[in-house]
């Protein structure tokens, strides 16, 4: 065995083979899936083993990055579905909790500029036409609730 990766094995409780192939094919960077078979009739995988799990604030670009590329990826929502989503005052008010963390640790951030910014660029976003390029996840949302 000497050369080969260390695996990180799990069962799955839903579809994660199909939805780990296709955001990996949509060029998301993802712990590479060695191995995948169904046993018993669940799912297991065998994943590219990561040395830690989680995150801190040294990997915030990392992190901003890995959610810009899921933004960006098309996939069928049938195989990777949106979650629900939360009501849009709840959304916020964790948006300014979390930024209000980042402010004990970063003396530039200011968490009520920020989230200012935040809903004026969500106005901007929202005035774009329905097929704009810049709509991108508002058109997978919309794919998502049509029926298949």
């Amino acid at each position: 065995m000497t050369g080969e990766p260390t695996r990180f094995v799990k069962r799955s409780r839903g579809r994660e083979i199909e939805a780990y192939r296709a955001l990996a094919d949509a060029g998301v960077r993802l712990p590479r899936l060695l191995d995948a078979n169904v046993v018993d009739g669940r799912e297991v995988l065998a994943l590219e083993h990561l040395p830690s799990i989680g995150y801190g604030a040294a990997d915030v670009e990392e992190v901003l990055a890995l959610l810009a590329a899921l933004h960006r990826a098309e996939v069928d929502p049938r195989v990777v579905p949106l979650p629900a989503g939360m009501p849009q005052d709840e959304f916020e008010a964790g948006v300014l909790e979390a930024l209000q963390r980042l402010a004990t640790d970063h003396d530039v951030v200011r968490p009520r500029v920020w989230l200012d910014g935040y809903r004026r660029a969500r106005e901007a976003n929202h005035a774009f036409p329905g097929d704009h390029p810049d709509r991108g996840r508002s058109r997978v949302t919309s794919l998502a609730d049509d029926p298949p």
